[in-house]
This record gives structure tokens, C-alpha cells and sequence, in this order.
């Protein structure tokens, strides 16, 4: 199954504002977290819909929504070592860090979009869910960011 994915447009509010370090007034509070107001409303919408459909869409933690630069980073640190190994690379802090095998990857510090409060990963995707989202998902301004993380998505659509 392809997901789509779109390029991210950002919120003209989150010119001059540092991924992590959001003014708290960009945010709002969802079921289970944080996301940009924009992304926010878009995603209570789609949550309510899929509801509709028979599927509950909640973040997988407070974690998986908005993410300061402090969770950031210590959510890098949690996934990745300096051991090389095949797994995936990032370079951060003008060293090259692996991924710890068994864990999902996490962007580098400062470059999430769960760091703008666009991004959320879903608890408890299936199948079922991710066909249900591929056909939804645009109509709310959503999109992937990758093939390899079903359960993660980001509000792309800007204002």
C-alpha cells in the first residue's frame, strides 16, 4: 500500500519560531497531547470522522504530538548510539549516530515535525485504519512523511 506524501507547507505563525521551542499560545490541546492550532483542528476533525468509521485516532503518547527540543533530544539519544552498524545513519552535533536496532528512527533535533506540532503518530494502526486514513487523510490536510512509518502523519497544508 502507497502512502501519500506531501511537502510541508508551514503556518505562516511558525516564521521566526524554533522547532521545539514554540510560543505555547501556537498550541492546542488534543486528546492525548499537543499540535500546532492549526493541525490541531484539522486532526480533531479527521479523529471525528474516522470515529464515524469505526476507527478511534489518539496519539500514541503525549510524546508522539508535540515535541519540545528537550523530548527531542532525549528521544534521539533513547534511539540512536555512535555504534556502527547497517541500521539507519543521521549526523548530529558534527557526529555520525546509528540507529539501535528494534526501535523505530526519530529525526534529528531541531528538524521534527512534531517539533512544529504538525506531526502525530496513531496508537494502534491496522490495516484496516491505514486504508480507511489513505482516502481520508488529504481532505483534512494530512499526509505521510514516509512509506516506512504507517502510523505517523503531519499536517502539511500551512494556513
Amino acid at each position: 500500500m502507497i502512502l501519500p506524501i506531501k511537502p510541508v507547507t508551514l503556518p505562516k505563525d511558525l516564521h521566526g519560531q524554533q522547532n521545539g521551542k514554540l510560543d505555547p499560545k501556537l498550541l492546542e490541546t488534543i486528546d492525548g497531547g499537543q499540535m500546532h492550532h492549526l493541525a490541531a483542528k484539522h486532526f480533531t476533525s479527521l479523529a471525528f470522522a474516522a470515529k464515524k468509521a469505526g476507527f478511534i485516532l489518539k496519539p500514541t503518547s503525549s510524546a508522539d504530538t508535540y515535541r519540545s527540543y528537550a523530548t527531542q533530544l532525549t528521544t534521539f539519544f533513547k534511539r540512536y548510539d555512535n555504534t556502527k552498524r547497517a541500521t539507519r545513519t543521521e549526523k548530529f552535533e558534527g557526529k555520525q549516530w546509528w540507529l539501535k536496532p528494534g526501535v523505530a528512527g526519530a529525526a534529528v533535533p531541531g528538524t521534527s515535525n512534531h517539533g512544529w506540532g504538525l506531526a502525530v503518530d496513531i496508537a494502534h494502526t491496522t490495516p484496516d485504519m491505514i486504508e480507511w486514513l489513505i482516502k481520508h487523510v488529504d481532505a483534512y490536510g494530512f499526509s505521510w512523511e514516509s512509506q516506512s512509518e504507517n502510523w505517523h502523519i503531519r499536517y502539511y497544508k500551512g494556513d
